[in-house]
């Protein structure tokens, strides 16, 4: 089973994996999701983990052991420092197999990249034509 299947019924929690249908329902879900790209936008990142509420849905991705820790340590309940094995492309990669899983099971009323690099765009336009949604509802935004 690829590492893309493995995704699409696991998500990642700090303590490890927990399977969907685990989950409590009953919680408020977060209607915002932000994928943050670790590795170019950290710096604005961790300036908006504070602001980060209930609605939120903050996933921070970093290849660096070292910001891992740090993110871990300033850790807050909506946002989630997500470790990424080193490689080309690895955080970006990552990312955009989360971005698939979170407009495909339509749980957000609002997806956006957090990142200054434009290679996610092309990605987005996709999405955003397959599934009609506005820009208002799937973005890549260089800040929160």
């Amino acid at each position: 089973m690829s590492w893309d299947d493995w995704e699409a019924y696991f998500e990642y929690e700090r303590s490890g994996y927990i399977f969907e249908e685990d989950k409590d329902e009953s919680a408020n879900k977060p209607v915002h999701l932000y994928l943050v790209d670790g590795d170019n936008h950290i710096n604005s990142a961790i300036k908006r983990i504070k602001m980060a509420d209930e609605t939120d849905d903050v996933r921070i991705f970093v290849s660096q052991e070292g910001l891992y820790q740090k993110l871990i340590k300033k850790s807050h309940p909506h946002v989630k420092p997500i470790k990424v094995e080193p490689g080309d492309q690895a955080v970006d990669n990552r990312i955009k197999s989360v971005l698939g899983n979170a407009v495909k099971s339509k749980t957000y009323e609002e997806i956006y990249v957090i990142s200054g690099d434009t290679g996610y765009d092309d990605l987005i336009e996709k999405y955003r034509r397959m599934y009609n949604l506005t820009e208002d509802e799937l973005d890549r935004r260089e800040d929160f």
